[in-house]
């Protein structure tokens, strides 16, 4: 495999994302801390469409 792929996809593995809720509040999307380089990783396919969608 290309290790520019393994490289990315190993920071994108790291990347973690849970949905939480808290009583009877609206469930909300809660990150990890990200580097930058996860942040770019996240945002240049359009993930964060998703979550702003659901």
């Amino acid at each position: 495999m290309d290790k520019r792929i393994e490289d990315t996809l190993f920071e994108m593995a790291k990347i973690r994302v849970a949905l939480m809720k808290k009583g009877d509040g609206e469930p909300q999307f809660v990150f990890e801390t990200m580097s930058l380089d996860q942040m770019r990783l996240f945002t240049a396919p359009g993930l964060e469409t998703v979550l702003k969608n659901s």
